[in-house]
């Protein structure tokens, strides 16, 4: 090939290279969203987030469409988030199978050229909130239907060696209870309580007293009255305390409460030296660090006249996400050192065959090439919490406070009023964003993290 041919595939090559690129990361992108969000302007981050959608790439359609559902769900628009997030479900399980072209592209230019699958954690909470959502509309069959899928796909998963979620297995129970369907209700509930004490599992938490309550009384409800007293005895409930018993609960109607506490840890870029294996120089790659978005709110209580709960956490989303994206670290630096090698050595190719101009170019294309993959589903809460309420038949005005650690009220919420008949359920979700959530936006990497995940500690 002559010197001009070379030249013009070189050029063409290099800027190939750059287009593929992308032009910002995925969480530079989503800046302008979660801003509009803190300030409470909730239609201004769903047109940035459909700004952002129009010209997204294919593979980041269904994190797109995950992060459209909450939004959606903040705006009230649930028929809308629905559809969102079955979308969502359907190509994070088509993306679940990466192409020969996509594992080429993540192995040369970097790894956001993966389709979006989503980590494990965050394909279970896709039904976890398509349950969430149709139970608000009060389509309890649709949201059965979840609870399955919930089972199927956390079956699916402990194959692959990832834990139980105890708040996904939770609400099936809740799901299952609502229907009459004793039996499932209590399996659910009993593998919620062994996910929550599941020593080493990042989804453990102490088990919330209202899922103790919820076994017991569903043991009761089979007929395993001697196991019921033991597990009421267990967990120390009192013997009168009315919520054990399903014939007295079945006479109150029940407010079903589920607070979503401010927004799931960002994913920001690095880029740091590291010594590769081939020849012992050093290279600069490009690397996720979780920015973990801790909310101010140390109670979440529902009031409805005289009765309140408090709700109990369920679900530590931030800590899932830190812990899944540590886990990753080995695979992603050593993929990174490897492009990084071979980008030089594409460079160095470039420069003998094609001069130091071409070469010049070559480098400046490779380096601006290594992006960080921080797409996440960052619009998910930091944490969940639930709280279940009797109430006597009767309307209520249920209004929602959230304080934090010294009492001071940070929020309130008037949820209008709501009717119930002896039996009824009535669910309802609130998602509270810190206004000061883009404090966290300039939060360095910890070096001790990077002396750790990334060095070898």
């Amino acid at each position: 090939m002559a010197r001009g041919d070379m030249s013009g595939w070189l050029v063409a090559g290099a800027a190939a290279l750059l287009f593929l690129s992308g032009c910002a990361a995925y969480h530079e992108r989503m800046a302008a969203v979660d801003e509009a969000l803190a300030r409470g302007q909730v239609d201004e981050a769903l047109k940035a987030l459909d700004a952002d959608g129009r010209e997204a790439r294919e593979q980041d359609y269904p994190l797109y469409l995950l992060n459209r559902a909450m939004i959606l769900r903040q705006r009230g628009d649930l028929d809308g988030a629905l559809l969102a997030l079955a979308e969502a479900a359907r190509r994070a399980e088509e993306a679940a199978v990466i192409s020969v072209s996509e594992q080429a592209a993540a192995a040369t230019v970097n790894e956001g050229r993966r389709s979006y699958a989503g980590a494990p954690y965050e394909r279970r909470l896709i039904h976890v909130f398509l349950a969430l959502t149709y139970l608000e509309l009060g389509r309890l069959e649709e949201a059965r239907v979840e609870a399955l899928q919930i089972d199927l796909i956390s079956k699916a998963l402990a194959e692959k060696g990832e834990p139980d979620d105890p708040f996904a297995r939770w609400l099936a129970g809740i799901i299952f209870e609502a229907l009459g369907e004793w039996s499932d209700a209590r399996i659910a509930y009993d593998k919620a309580l062994a996910a929550y004490t599941d020593e080493g599992s990042p989804y453990a938490l102490p088990p919330p007293r209202q899922l103790q309550r919820d076994l017991v009384r569903a043991t009761r409800a089979v007929g395993l009255a001697d196991e019921a007293r033991r597990l009421r005895e267990r967990f120390h409930l009192a013997a009168d305390d009315p919520t054990l018993d399903p014939e007295a609960y079945a006479r109150q109607g029940e407010f079903i409460f589920f607070y979503l506490d401010n927004l799931a840890p960002l994913w920001r870029e690095t880029n740091t030296l590291v010594q590769a294996t081939e020849g012992g120089h050093l290279v600069r790659i490009a690397l996720p660090y979780a920015v973990p978005r801790p909310s101010p709110v140390e109670r979440a209580r529902v009031r409805a006249d005289d009765h309140e709960a408090t709700a109990e956490r369920a679900e530590d989303i931030a800590r899932l996400s830190v812990t899944y994206l540590e886990g990753q670290m080995p695979k992603l630096v050593g993929r990174a050192i490897v492009r990084a090698v071979a980008k030089e050595k594409a460079v160095d190719k470039v420069q003998k065959e094609g001069g130091a101009v071409l070469g010049l170019i070559m480098n400046i294309a490779t380096v601006a090439s290594e992006r960080a993959d921080t797409r996440t589903w960052s619009l998910l809460p930091d944490n969940v919490r639930l709280a279940r309420l009797l109430l006597p038949p009767g309307t209520y005005p249920v209004r929602v406070i959230l304080e934090d650690r010294d009492g001071r009220v940070l929020a309130r919420r008037d949820l209008g009023e709501i009717f119930f008949r002896a039996g009824d359920k009535r669910w309802r979700s609130f998602h509270w964003i810190d206004p000061r959530i883009a404090r966290w936006w300039t939060v360095p990497p910890d070096p001790e993290w990077i002396r750790i995940h990334v060095h070898g500690g």
